[in-house]
Order: structure tokens, then C-alpha cells, then sequence
């Protein structure tokens, strides 16, 4: 305890202007060990996915999963149905519509992802958020957390422009790209940004001669038209939207794909602070098919669960 004591005290020090604040409480004595800075307002950030993690466990359960589910109307009209599944990847949903397509003659697929709505840009965020990995576009279906992958690299000689690729290959990503590459050793000093409602990544700054490659994931500006595009171009079969307003056929599900148990997926998103995950999570702690937001009921399932628990 002393030894802590004494770390507050460098951490004054070197935190000058941070707000730091920590407790420790006794469960089994029902009292608080020690306070430092607990009585302070602080900015809420990630540490409310630990609420969003309390409600998951007792609204859903620990061996809660996420389903994405296959169904015909016929034996070439195939409907794949989002549950808003945050693990789900490319490489697993391609594999799995090859294997249908082996057993049924496919030519059109619908893309319904209806387990999920709400609003596109949440509260309080900033536009510049919307390129980053950390703040992908949520959709019903979520293929790599909705992001596609830019790979830069130096050119062959200092002043050139920097080298680049990405994948997926999607029609609409354009890369402008202003950046260069520095002299050996200069580090990755690069800036970038996507334009608002476009796949087009703007980058500055430079690279270093010596530098290795580097993987940057970028969110996708509309998920659901990139899947679409994919889907169509590796298949070879037309790939329709489901709006909103579009009621569905009498269906027969034939397959389905299940994400990790629940208690798997809270495990990733508190060690990497997975947003993606935390706002799926919480979207799914709504009736989707009766609710006009499923975010907003998500809130209020997750409010009125705090309020039974007396937080």
C-alpha cells in the first residue's frame, strides 16, 4: 500500500494535466480500501463497456451467440439474414456461400441486415472519427468490423512517392495519395483521412526509406454496399439490398453461422477495446423486429438493468 502510495505521487508528476482517479473496494467488508481522485468528474470513454459487459452476462448469458442465418424462397433466390454478428469475416461467409451455391443453383442473393438499426453518426462523435478503425460504420452484417485494409510501403528511393495497396479490391476505394518517402530511419509519419460518405483515403507525410510495411485498417463509409460488391464479383450472381421497408418471403433456412460464445467476445472487447463489438452487443439487447432503434432500446435495456442493480 505504501509502495502504491508513493507511485500516485510520481504519477502527479509525470501526469500533469491527466485525469487519474482509481479505488479499491472491499466486496466482502463492503467498504472502500483506498480512494484517490474518487470523488471526481470524469469523461466517460471505455470503461462503460464494462456496464455494456454486467448487462451482456445477465440480459443474454455468457453462452449467448450471434447467428447469421441462410434461407431459400426458392431454390435460387437465397436470403442472408445479419444478426449483427461483430466476429464474422469475409473469408467465412465467401466459404459458406460457396458451399450453398455447390448444392443450389444460386442467382440472387438478398443481403438483410435488419437485426440492427439505428443512427449513422452516434452522439457526440467528431466527423474525423468516421476513418478509423476504432469507429466503424454498424451494420446487420459485419464483415471484419466493416474496415478494409491499406498497406503502405516506402518507394525504392528517398522523394519518391510511397507505394501502397489494399484489400479488399472494391470499386470504390480511391487512395490520393501526397505521401512520400523520407530518408532512412525517419520513422512512419503519416496522416490520412476518408472523406465523409466515400471509400476515398487522402494520405500525407512519408515513410522512411528503411521502414517496413505497414497495415492500417480503415472503416468502410457504407458496409453494406462494399459487402454487396464482394459478394456479387465472387459468386457471380446479382446481389440485392434489403431496405427497411422490404417485407420477406416465407422462408426456409438452411444454414447458419454462429459467432463465439458470448463470454469469448467480452473477452476480446475489454482487452482490445473493441467498439464494434461493444455497440453490436448492446444493439442486440433489444427486440430488433418491434423496436424503431435498436440502439436506443439497447440503452434503455442496459439503463433499466442498472437501475434494478442500484447502480
Amino acid at each position: 500500500m505504501i509502495l502504491f502510495l508513493f507511485s500516485i505521487a510520481f504519477i502527479d508528476s509525470v501526469l500533469i494535466g491527466a485525469q487519474v482517479g482509481i479505488c479499491f473496494y472491499d466486496l466482502t467488508g463492503d467498504s472502500f480500501l483506498l480512494c484517490y481522485h474518487h470523488d471526481q468528474n470524469f469523461l466517460p470513454a471505455s470503461n462503460l463497456k464494462l456496464f455494456t459487459t454486467a448487462s451482456a452476462l445477465f440480459l443474454l448469458g455468457p453462452d449467448f451467440r450471434f447467428q447469421t442465418r441462410f434461407a431459400l424462397d426458392s431454390d435460387t433466390n437465397l436470403y442472408i439474414l445479419g444478426g449483427g454478428d461483430p466476429t464474422l469475416s469475409r473469408a467465412k461467409l465467401l466459404h459458406e456461400l460457396k458451399q450453398i451455391t455447390q448444392r443450389f443453383p444460386i442467382q440472387r442473393i438478398f443481403l438483410h441486415g435488419r437485426a440492427i438499426h439505428g443512427f449513422r453518426y452516434p452522439w457526440g462523435w467528431s466527423w474525423h472519427y468516421l476513418d478509423a478503425a476504432y469507429a466503424p460504420r454498424l451494420s446487420g452484417i459485419i464483415l471484419d468490423k466493416n474496415t478494409f485494409e491499406l498497406i503502405l510501403k516506402p518507394g525504392t528511393e528517398v522523394g519518391e512517392t510511397i507505394n501502397y495497396t489494399y484489400r479488399p479490391q472494391l470499386n470504390d476505394i480511391l487512395i490520393v495519395n501526397r505521401a512520400t518517402t523520407y530518408p532512412p530511419d525517419s520513422g512512419f509519419k503519416i496522416d490520412l483521412y476518408r472523406e465523409l460518405g466515400a471509400n476515398r483515403v487522402h494520405l500525407y507525410g512519408g515513410i522512411g526509406l528503411s521502414s517496413p510495411d505497414k497495415k492500417i485498417p480503415i472503416s468502410l463509409a457504407d458496409p453494406l454496399q462494399s459487402h454487396r460488391e464482394l459478394i456479387a464479383r465472387m459468386l457471380g450472381c446479382e446481389v440485392l439490398i434489403l431496405s427497411g421497408e422490404d417485407s420477406l418471403p416465407e422462408l426456409t433456412t438452411i444454414d447458419s453461422i454462429l459467432s463465439p460464445p458470448l463470454i469469448e467476445i467480452l473477452h476480446e472487447m475489454n482487452t482490445e477495446s473493441e467498439n464494434i463489438y461493444a455497440e453490436a452487443i448492446l444493439n442486440r439487447l433489444a427486440n430488433a423486429e418491434t423496436t424503431r432503434s435498436t440502439l436506443n432500446a439497447g440503452i434503455q435495456a442496459e439503463k433499466n438493468l442498472l437501475v434494478r442493480l442500484g447502480i
